[in-house]
């Protein structure tokens, strides 16, 4: 691995606030080597014309539906065989979170848990983290995020992080990591009312031989299911 090698990194997160009626939330990114991201954008925009539908039509986890099924099962085709992209995820369970005990807001759990997400998965060189845009306050966020993720991996010179803020309308990238984590939220859940996800994630499930819920060592989308010590 070179030091100069520079990998972009697409982020989001699904049911974070602590009281929000779900039981998990799940953060997660997907990787890709940076000369590359240009090239499977335009992969992912020719998936979208190819079903009828704008380069600009925004995928997201909510519009996975039975009509759009073939649709949204070619994308996770792609992401499965498209050697360039990995996918990591952590997964928690908030109703065991217990912040007072460990001298902690939510919020600076939320950070940790970025830590945990990125901490097995950057890599040596610079490591671009887009973040999707979802309020005025998403810019201090990625501002300390940044500082977080500097200040943990400082002793490794050879390995630099950048953290910015994304609309999402704008990146395919971003757009596939959310219906990524769109999927391992809704298995978490247990849920089961809609099919075509169902069946997205058991295309998940048979081709990587891995539960979408537990820790595992899985390259192409690794899964770390977080419990407190």
């Amino acid at each position: 691995m070179n030091f100069d090698d520079e990998f972009n990194f697409y982020g989001d997160e699904s049911c974070h606030i602590l009281y929000d009626n779900s039981r998990y939330m799940v953060l997660g990114a997907i990787r890709c080597r940076k000369q590359l991201c240009k090239k499977v954008s335009k992969n992912i925009k020719e998936i979208k014309i190819k079903y009828g539908l704008s380069p600009d039509f925004e995928i997201k986890s909510t519009k996975v539906s039975n009509g759009r099924y073939d649709f949204y099962k070619e994308l996770i085709e792609y992401f499965l065989s498209e050697k360039a992209l990995k996918f990591r995820a952590v997964i928690v369970d908030k109703s065991i979170l217990d912040h007072k005990s460990h001298n902690q807001t939510h919020e600076d759990f939320y950070y940790k848990m970025y830590f945990y997400l990125f901490r097995e998965f950057v890599i040596i060189g610079n490591n671009y983290i887009y973040l999707d845009y979802k309020d005025s306050s998403s810019y201090e966020r990625c501002k300390y995020l940044n500082k977080v993720l500097n200040n943990n991996f400082i002793r490794n010179h050879n390995l630099k992080l950048f953290v910015q803020q994304i609309d999402s309308k704008e990146s395919n990238l971003l757009q596939l990591s959310d219906l990524l984590i769109g999927l391992i939220c809704y298995n978490a859940k247990g849920l089961d009312t809609n099919k075509a996800k169902l069946k997205l994630i058991d295309i998940l499930k048979s081709r990587l031989g891995i539960s979408l819920y537990y820790t595992n060592s899985n390259i192409k989308l690794n899964i770390f299911k977080w419990s407190p010590k």
